[in-house]
């Protein structure tokens, strides 16, 4: 059972990250759909929290991919998974995170999974939420 949700995680990192906010501001719900529509691509409720609300902060390391209207962002969700679908990611993940060459990406059940550069591996977390407590608030 999912006991740690994705609103209690994206409060966290808001409270943590204060003086992080980055530019550009997040995407709105508009932008989102657009996205979704111009990719093909069903961007999980979770993910959809975490760009709307905390895409434009960096913190512990991690910078979220984001959604522009311009997609003229330096981490612009749109080549990351333009990147990945080249690169044999499976079509319904979409990428949260990059770091160095690795991609953290959410799959259309909400589970996160570890792309590295090298290739697919193992790794997974039940949920973003999950992944959000582990990887970008505890650092583990």
């Amino acid at each position: 059972m999912n006991m740690y949700c994705i609103g209690s995680a994206i409060d966290c990192v808001v409270m943590l990250a204060k003086e992080n906010a980055l530019r550009p501001p997040c995407p709105s719900d508009f932008i989102i759909d657009k996205f979704q529509a111009k990719y093909g691509v069903n961007i999980h409720k979770d993910h959809r929290a975490l760009l709307s609300r905390v895409s434009n902060i960096f913190f512990r390391h991690y910078e979220l991919l984001t959604i522009t209207e311009r997609e003229d962002s330096a981490s612009e969700l749109s080549e990351a998974l333009l990147f990945l679908r080249e690169n044999g990611v499976p079509k319904d993940w979409v990428p949260v995170c990059e770091s160095n060459g690795d991609y953290f990406c959410v799959d259309s059940d909400g589970v996160v999974h570890f792309w590295s550069h090298n290739g697919p591996t193992d790794e997974k977390w039940e949920s973003l939420a999950h992944w959000v407590k582990q990887v970008w608030i505890d650092g583990e």
